[in-house]
């Protein structure tokens, strides 16, 4: 696929324009046949940009003739306004047209018989989606696979009728060995565990609800905006400044890391946390999303191939009291399952006891692929304690703090 025309300049205002976006709607609807997509280029800094599988610049020099009409496609309701009737290039944005390999219609076609054809081949696959962009229908493989079990995925696909290698593309990790999967009844050990000083190592992966994941010790000392690197800063500037952004908060950001080419900025407030993600891409930092909430509570992540589990009390069983030595709780998968129950999938309780606390904390082998949520059931799980619980709290051992505490601490 042709490269995309990268502009000096984000885009002014941020957003794409909906009379614009249905000049090229509509274009596109026009060649069926040949279209192979349409979207936004970040890495281009916002570039508008439409795939053909014949001549672009054809495309392109008939485009830029273009101007808005009343017959145009909508992508809103009420059609807007049109304000400005001049032909799409006299306008302050930017669009492209490039080649592809196969339009979109063939690859839409082709994607349902690949993915059963990738379902049917290993539980490994986690989904499947018709990557516009590179002009591929895209297998997402949901572990490390090897070239073995890549070459076995490949003749699966391969032997569909008007299909051919060249159309799809697997994402994941090539792994030189199949790693050995979590057998169910595994122990589980995924509680951290304090220094000497009473501390848990600065990198220790860690995560909440509104940030995701980083290290424990990103929180010691937050960076300034202004000390940031400019390019890396002038992601939160723009988006700040343009489209939903500018309703931000526009002051109290600090970076909290950037590592592996990622980056994640965060407003703390007593309210609640804030952040803007940024990528490095093939032209500089790019935005790679944002997302508002409110508290923060900093969790230990758990290992890759396990799966969150939430637990309560029992109310059924009966609040314990000092002299209990048994623990009733309801385990609840937290992500998606299809309704089913976890069984043997349940991992833990793994238990920690002190003097002050019970530590309780379970984890799932998710189910692969894709599930629908329409709400887990719980398991009630029954804990024997090695003493009598006394005036301990029980907790989750998974739980380190609120963030706003943990910050600089």
């Amino acid at each position: 696929m042709a490269s995309t025309a990268v502009l000096t300049d984000p885009p002014v205002g941020g957003n794409v324009d909906d009379v614009f976006l249905g000049v090229l709607q509509t274009y596109a609807s026009e060649h069926p046949e040949t279209f192979g997509g349409l979207w936004i280029d970040r890495e281009a800094f916002g570039t508008v940009v439409l795939a053909f599988t014949d001549d672009p610049a054809q495309h392109l020099e008939e485009l830029n003739r273009r101007a808005p009409s009343i017959d145009d496609l909508s992508v809103t309701d009420p059609p807007p306004e049109i304000t400005d009737e001049r032909p799409i290039s006299e306008w302050d944005l930017s669009f492209d047209v490039v080649r592809s390999d196969y339009s979109e219609q063939v690859l839409l076609e082709a994607s349902g018989p690949v993915f059963d054809a990738a379902n049917s081949w290993s539980t490994q696959v986690a989904g499947g989606s018709v990557d516009i962009r590179r002009s591929r229908v895209a297998i997402d493989l949901a572990a490390p696979a090897t070239s073995t079990e890549l070459a076995d995925l490949a003749e699966a696909v391969d032997s569909l009728d008007g299909v051919s290698l060249d159309m799809v593309c697997w994402n994941g990790q090539l792994a030189s060995e199949a790693p050995a999967p979590i057998e169910p009844g595994a122990p589980l050990d995924v509680v951290a565990v304090p220094g000497p000083d009473g501390r848990l190592a600065p990198e220790t992966r860690v995560g909440c609800d509104a940030i995701g994941e980083f290290q424990l010790g990103d929180l010691d000392e937050l960076t300034p905006v202004a000390s940031v690197d400019p390019g890396l800063k002038s992601v939160l500037d723009g988006w700040l400044a343009n489209g939903e952004g500018q309703f931000w908060p526009q002051d109290g950001w600090e970076l909290l890391f950037e590592r592996d080419g990622l980056a994640t900025f965060v407003r703390v407030a007593e309210a609640g946390v804030t952040t803007v993600h940024a990528e490095s891409g093939a032209n500089g930092w790019i935005w790679a999303g944002a997302s508002g909430g409110g508290p923060c509570d900093v969790m230990v992540a758990l290992p890759q191939g396990l799966g969150a589990v939430a637990w309560t009390l029992d109310a059924s069983a009966g609040a314990p009291d000092p002299s209990s030595a048994q623990i009733s709780v309801l385990a609840t998968e937290r992500g998606c399952s299809g309704g089913s129950e976890m069984g043997d999938r349940l991992l833990g309780p793994q238990v920690v006891e002190t003097d002050e606390s019970v530590g309780i904390v379970f984890a799932v082998i998710p189910l692969v692929g894709a599930q629908p949520c329409p709400g887990n059931p719980s398991a009630p799980v029954t804990i024997d304690l090695d003493a009598p619980l006394g005036d301990r709290q029980i907790l989750d051992a998974l739980a380190i703090a609120p963030l706003q505490s943990l910050i600089g601490d």
